[in-house]
């Protein structure tokens, strides 16, 4: 006689189960990129504190973000030549890049809202920042067992020069109609990374904001990084441990500041 209730509640229990995965999200369509780049490359999911958004420490894979600040110690101006660029920069962040066998890279970056004429001191390039809104910044590989710039004078700074890169993004949000070639990343012998917008998942039409980036050299796909919905990097296999602690380096910058854009909108 207890038989009939005991179907009735297993049936009830099935149809709430039902319901409960018919209201789950379905999962994000990959994003549209090279499908070179995905068959050379594995793709690492980014780790993202969820206590403090606006305090984000990026991880995936083998590398790890460390010692953000969200400002620079009146010493790390010097790393700029034109001071009034500074009062220009809405965010400026400091963090140190690792990586296995103890790399590391020293990483500079900042979002200026005006128009500027815009170099740093190891001068890799000089750029006229034509957007309102550009993201620039420095990466400064260390070699292993070296103390950390101290950025006490310009002198120490232009020490670490001949392993730094220069990067700018210009727009790095993406509006409609603004181009896919977004900026660059280049070094002080000339060495150039090219960074190009990703706006569109598979199998859906493109979207006018910025949902990641990727990165060309020599118009080989040689990595990329996925911003929105979930984080991910992808970096060749056969790139040089130096070239992906800067592309893993580039990867973290972009990552926070998206994740400072969020937490703090304006």
């Amino acid at each position: 006689m207890k038989i009939l209730p005991a179907l009735v509640c297993l049936t009830a229990l099935g149809l709430l189960g039902a319901c409960a995965t018919s209201t789950q999200p379905p999962p994000a369509a990959p994003l549209l990129m090279a499908s070179d780049l995905r068959a050379h490359s594995d793709a690492l999911a980014v780790a993202l504190p969820t206590d403090n958004p606006a305090q984000p420490s990026p991880q995936f894979g083998d590398y790890t973000t460390h010692h953000l600040e969200a400002r620079w110690s009146r010493e790390r101006d010097f790393m700029v030549v034109n001071p009034t660029q500074l009062t220009q920069a809405r965010q400026k962040f400091s963090f140190t890049q690792q990586g296995p066998q103890e790399q590391r890279a020293e990483v500079l970056g900042m979002t200026i809202l005006r128009n500027a004429s815009f170099h740093w001191v190891n001068g890799a390039f000089t750029s006229d920042l034509n957007q309102s809104n550009s993201f620039a910044g420095s990466i400064t590989p260390l070699r292993p067992n070296t103390p950390a710039p101290t950025f006490k004078s310009l002198s120490g700074i232009l020490n670490y020069g001949e392993f730094a890169w220069e990067f700018i993004v210009y727009n790095p949000d993406g509006n409609e109609g603004s181009a896919l070639e977004s900026g660059m990343i280049q070094d002080i012998r000339g060495n150039q990374i090219l960074i190009r917008a990703l706006r569109q998942f598979e199998n859906q039409p493109p979207s006018p904001r910025n949902l990641g980036f990727e990165f060309l050299q020599n118009d080989v796909h040689i990595g990329a990084v996925s911003l929105l919905p979930s984080p991910q990097v992808w970096l060749r296999r056969d790139l040089s441990p130096d070239l992906k602690l800067v592309l893993s380096s580039l990867s973290s910058a972009l990552l926070i500041r998206q994740s400072m854009q969020t937490a703090t909108p304006h």
